[in-house]
């Protein structure tokens, strides 16, 4: 096959990150099925395993990395340069790690399980809501304790306005509170039905969001400290978030369910089922994604637009709480199983390399597994090993492949891209 016919097939092979199902249909035809795992059987247990981990194409996101503890991990929150990540803990601790490192930089010690962490977008603060009843700004810089703030049950959820200058908690006493950060003062008790379980600024700092154990969500405005709206849910509301625009207010609940309300019309724009409490939600910065947490021990993401599921991590346990970076290109998780993860969003050039190593990789354990062995197992290794090998050695190794399979690779992925890529 000429050099334009290579191109041609690595452009259509490319073209299929647009189209997750037609790859995944490689194990879903039964005669298919048969060939390959009667390949398998020819290979180590080690290839095989390798084998079935990346036989499917990717998704856009994959595990960067993951930061180990000894208990349950109930909050994370990105710095708002995405820099530092912060983490919540019921070993009565919150933690702070360099992003780009992945060292541990600080750790505060409190008197009870940590439940929220938060960072001021304005300053070098960092807050933190514990189940001793306090709230707690530290300084991220000095690792001082600046201001600590009383209530009456579990601090539940922590948050700062756009600006740094006021600070809301959600409480177990049925209240949300607003404080001023510079006078340390209480400036607003906002009384609810049950427990208060999320606050969440809107961009502007002029209405805030809490999430109640009654069923509803609601809208205050900050100035006039009066309710504006109401979202009604089927059961407690866990977490509640605005979009950039401050147009939309995400939601997630015990019902199963993620919402997203337009703020203005206050009417329910979209409704995301779940096999579980929902109990974490968070826009992107751009408000075209959010994501969200669940207690059937996955994290997602959807499109808001098309309301799609873009992407699924599978976790070990509960997952507590998620949270994008700036860029949108990260998500740091928090897990009942001890783990906070960050996962990462593929460039495109990278993804590519690794959509056409699957294709070939796919193909090779259909046609004559032991013939391409050394070829299949070079593929394998490099994609266990970050994707090393360069655009243009996959390129050569296609080339080495005898033309009568490359044309009927050429045929068999056309087939496919024509017939389930619609």
């Amino acid at each position: 096959m000429g050099n334009n016919m290579t191109k041609k097939y690595i452009a259509l092979v490319l073209s299929v990150c647009f189209y997750n199902t037609v790859m995944s249909m490689e194990l879903e035809l039964s005669s298919e099925k048969n060939c390959i795992m009667r390949s398998l059987k020819t290979l180590s247990q080690d290839t095989h395993k390798e084998i079935l981990s990346y036989i499917h194409l990717p998704q856009w996101w994959y595990l960067q990395h993951a930061f180990e503890y000894d208990n349950r991990v109930t909050s994370v929150c990105f710095n708002f340069l995405s820099t530092k990540f912060a983490t919540a803990c019921d070993d009565k601790k919150a933690r702070i790690f360099d992003v780009t490192t992945k060292e541990e930089e600080a750790v505060f010690e409190h008197d009870d399980w940590v439940f929220s962490v938060c960072f001021n977008p304005s300053g070098p603060q960092f807050a933190t809501g514990c189940d001793d009843g306090k709230a707690r700004i530290f300084d991220v810089k000095t690792k001082k304790e600046e201001a600590v703030f009383e209530h009456d049950d579990w601090v539940r959820s922590v948050c700062f306005n756009p600006s740094g200058t006021r600070f809301a908690t959600a409480c177990d006493d049925k209240k949300a509170r607003i404080f001023d950060v510079a006078t340390k003062k209480e400036e607003a008790v906002f009384k609810h039905d049950n427990c208060v379980r999320s606050v969440c600024f809107n961009p502007s700092g002029t209405q805030f969001a809490t999430g109640c154990f009654d069923g509803k969500a609601r809208i205050f405005d900050v100035a006039t400290k009066k309710e504006e709206a109401v979202f009604e849910h089927e059961d407690w509301v866990f977490s509640v978030c605005f979009n950039p625009s401050g147009t939309q207010l995400a939601t997630g609940s015990w019902g199963h369910k993620a919402h997203i309300f337009d703020v203005k019309t206050k009417k329910k724009e979209a409704v995301f089922k779940h096999d579980n409490y929902v109990t974490s939600v968070c826009f992107n910065f751009s408000g075209t994604q959010f994501a969200t947490g669940c207690f059937d021990g996955k994290a997602r993401i959807f499109d808001v637009k098309t309301k799609k599921e873009e992407a699924v991590f599978k976790h070990d346990n509960y997952v507590n709480s998620a949270c994008f970076n700036f860029s949108g290109k990260q998500l740091v998780t928090g897990c009942l199983d001890g783990k906070a993860r960050i996962f990462a969003r593929y460039d495109d050039y990278t993804l590519q390399q690794l959509i056409l190593k699957k294709a070939l990789v796919a193909w090779l354990l259909v046609e004559k597994p032991n013939k391409y062995i050394t070829t299949l197992e070079v593929l394998l290794t490099d994609v266990a090993h970050k994707h090393k090998t360069s655009y243009d050695n996959l390129c050569t190794i296609w080339k080495t492949f005898p033309e009568d399979m490359q044309a009927a690779i050429w045929r068999t992925m056309q087939h496919r891209i024509t017939t389930y890529g619609k």
